[in-house]
């Protein structure tokens, strides 16, 4: 039998890890991907080579410049044909390269839009990264640190999700559409208020710290 998403056409223009896995899962469920890198390739690939390779595995790779417009060119041929754009720089960056979301739905009305953003509206031009996301929703008891990227791989996750339900939606009528998935917003789902804590905690008979820094290091 086919895979749910066999003949859907995704690019993906982000580097590092939230797109990376997302794409990734919408691979395993059998979306075609085009990766599209600027000249100096991915970072993760230099950081953690065996990632990048588990997260680009099946993928068309191309390395474009897109402050050139020969380049933004050939990304258009490759939105024109494609059903998911996904993205992960803040909107005023995509707008410089020509990405911006009205733009995108005038050129490409079909085309669904997943744009990854450290924090929910209206704060999308705020910068961030996983440890100040989870850190700021509770989910760090220093000295001890998470071991896995919460944030990031919680809204990969979201992302893919967010993927499947536009494309549903579109096949549905609905044309393309926009969404935005926050980092900050995947962390948040996982904080548990003082209150969960203390019931949590007396249901297993176990000291409220004990239980806080377990489950922050399971991440």
């Amino acid at each position: 039998m086919d895979l749910p998403l066999v003949g859907f056409r995704l690019v993906n223009v982000a580097v590092n890890v939230p797109a990376g896995m997302a794409a990734a899962r919408l691979t395993e469920l059998g979306a075609s991907v085009t990766k599209v890198e600027p000249p100096e390739g991915d970072p993760l690939q230099a950081a953690s080579p065996d990632l990048y390779e588990r997260l680009t595995d099946g993928h068309a790779v191309v390395r474009l410049n897109l402050k050139e417009e020969a380049d933004r060119g050939r990304l258009g041929e490759l939105l024109a044909a494609a059903d998911v754009l996904l993205t992960s720089s803040r909107p005023s960056a995509l707008a410089r390269i020509g990405l911006a979301r009205r733009d995108l739905e005038r050129r490409h009305p079909g085309l669904v839009q997943v744009a990854i953003v450290g924090h929910a509206a209206p704060d999308q031009e705020r910068a961030g990264h996983d440890l100040t996301y989870v850190a700021r929703h509770g989910l760090v008891s220093p000295p001890g640190l998470p071991q896995t990227l919460v944030a990031d791989v919680g809204g990969a996750e979201r992302a893919a999700t967010a993927a499947v339900a536009l494309l549903f939606a579109r096949e549905r009528g609905a044309g393309g559409r926009y969404v935005e998935v926050a980092l900050g917003d995947a962390a948040a789902f996982r904080r548990r208020t003082p209150a969960e804590w203390e019931r949590w905690a007396s249901e297993y008979d176990v000291p409220i710290a004990a239980v806080a820094v377990s489950d922050n290091a399971q991440g």
